[in-house]
């Protein structure tokens, strides 16, 4: 169990600076992600929803 805690540690340090990268673009580069999420979100059942 420790050694997958680790390993996720390390999987998100590598992960960091993409979401810095992403922090860091326009709004405009942004919405584009929310867009695509969205739409994946619609083809999804109603009944999965979480919102």
């Amino acid at each position: 169990m420790i050694e997958a805690a680790q390993f996720r540690k390390k999987e998100d340090q590598k992960d960091a600076p993409k979401v810095a990268n992403f922090a860091a673009k326009p709004v405009k580069d942004r919405k584009t992600l929310v867009e695509i999420e969205s739409k994946f979100n619609d083809l999804q059942p109603r009944t999965t929803s979480h919102t």
